[in-house]
């Protein structure tokens, strides 16, 4: 069966065909005519709505997790690291990182402070002490330095709770670090709660010895040596005429550590 066309029907039925499609446009055009005037409507409550509720201004949004910005390295990398799809901030304004709030993951094979003093002399306690957190403080940034990348000086200070629990001092560390303002919680202001809390500069003396007698660990190339004594200098504080003997003495070891390196090698 063939389809009907207006050419197949007759004069009259054209005519009725006509009729019907005008009549359809007409209520077409009617329909289209009140959506509009209904929409028309709507447009000038809302417009009420936006006065009477904001002054006339649009809402902003007070969500505070935004997409990661493609311009912003610090989003970039925290997408990056943390697979995050969504980045907490301050305010949508600045889109400045809400460290605080930032999601914690464990990264595997963390250092933790432990204390192992079974055994210890009493009149030792405080030197040893001193080391393990020197070493500690050593063994914390370059970890985390690898696994944070930029975002080390920004995150360090919040990962260091983690790493004190098991000595049980993450409260009074918390304790110091939250009363800062978040700019202020850096590597440096970490390493000097550290100082605080244990007092490191009350060794002095003694702390100058282990740099005198310093040598390389067997298995320790030339630039963990230099790094783990540069750690320990900077956990001295001592004052400026001694930090130039220091350096002295520090350029002299990393000399012997390279030498003693390099004849390991050799006889590898």
């Amino acid at each position: 069966m063939t389809a009907t066309t207006l050419a197949d029907l007759s004069a009259d039925q054209q005519y009725e065909t006509y009729n019907q499609l005008r009549v359809k446009m007409t209520n077409l055009s009617n329909q289209a005519k009140l959506w509009n005037a209904q929409r028309r409507l709507l447009v000038m409550e809302f417009h009420e709505f936006l006065v009477q509720t904001y002054g006339g201004r649009l809402p902003v949004s007070t969500d505070r997790n935004v997409f990661p910005v493609d311009s912003n390295e610090v989003h970039q990398a925290l997408a990056r690291i943390f697979k995050h799809k969504k980045i907490p901030v301050i305010d949508r304004q600045s889109m400045e990182v809400d460290w605080s709030r930032v999601p914690l993951e464990d990264r595997k094979g963390a250092p933790k402070l432990q204390f192992n003093l079974i055994g210890v002399a009493e009149e030792d306690i405080h030197l040893k002490t001193v080391r393990k957190i020197i070493d500690f403080l050593h063994e914390f940034e370059t970890f985390y330095k690898d696994e944070l990348t930029i975002l080390f000086d920004h995150m360090a200070w919040r990962y260091m709770q983690r790493a004190l629990k098991a000595a049980d001092l993450h409260i009074r560390y918390e304790q110091v670090i939250n009363s800062l303002e978040p700019e202020e919680k850096t590597w440096t202001c970490v390493e000097e709660t550290i100082k605080e809390i244990f007092k490191p500069d009350l060794m002095q003396a003694e702390i100058l010895d282990e740099l005198l007698s310093a040598k390389a660990r067997r298995g320790e190339d030339a630039q963990s040596f230099a790094d783990r004594i540069e750690a320990l200098y900077r956990v001295t504080n001592i004052p400026s005429m001694g930090q130039v003997l220091v350096a002295k003495i520090v350029r002299y070891l990393m000399k012997d550590a390279k030498i003693s390196f390099e004849n390991s090698k050799k006889s590898n």
